[in-house]
């Protein structure tokens, strides 16, 4: 089966391939092609999540619902969660520059994604991605993708170096994609990407 112009499997072993049946069900299910992402190594595109919204958390107290986000992302795999809290309550990210991103479609929190000044270095210069963390059942949606590119708007004009850290070969994607360089050199520090001085 052609999409798009390029061949797809039959009987891929994807998502998609499982749940879609049918020339019809695959083309509504890549209609618009608005983000990458890889079958079966190959770069395809999916339509954005449909009514995503991205806001900015401005108040101390977190919202319903986040609780349950983290404590997902933690039983998933993801130790780096389980900090989160902690993290928030010792400085909440709302200074200039920083962000608690938190994407939802209608009353359905799907994801998030905070953008902070670097805990790890000791430079006012250098800012970092972190705490990003997609619900399992939200994934391939343009869901990150989103996010990563609402924190990199904020970023912009505040930070000159942005650094993260990542062990998902699928994130790391995502991010080279967004201007992230691997870094092996940093063990604090997956990735870094450079931006215009402030």
């Amino acid at each position: 089966m052609r999409v798009n112009g390029r061949q797809l499997p039959v009987g891929s072993s994807c998502a998609f391939g499982r749940l879609a049946k049918g020339r019809r069900a695959l083309n509504n299910l890549f209609a618009g092609f608005a983000v990458p992402i890889l079958i079966r190594g190959r770069e395809q595109r999916v339509e954005e999540q449909a009514n995503l919204d991205v806001i900015r958390w401005t108040e101390l107290e977190l919202p319903e619902g986040l609780e349950m986000l983290v404590s997902e992302a933690v039983v998933s795999g993801h130790a780096w969660a389980a900090n989160f809290h902690a993290a928030w309550r010792s400085r909440p990210f709302t200074n200039v520059g920083e962000a608690l991103l938190l994407a939802s479609s209608g009353t359905n929190l799907l994801g998030m994604a905070a953008l902070t000044a670097d805990p790890f270095v000791e430079d006012a210069t250098t800012g970092r991605l972190r705490f990003i963390y997609v619900r399992h059942t939200a994934r391939r949606q343009g869901v990150a993708e989103r996010l990563v590119r609402d924190c990199l708007a904020l970023a912009r004009g505040r930070w000159r170096t942005l650094r993260l850290q990542t062990d998902n070969a699928f994130a790391a994607r995502l991010y080279e994609r967004h201007g992230f360089r691997p870094s092996a050199s940093d063990p604090r520090a997956t990735h870094t990407m450079a931006l215009a001085s402030t």
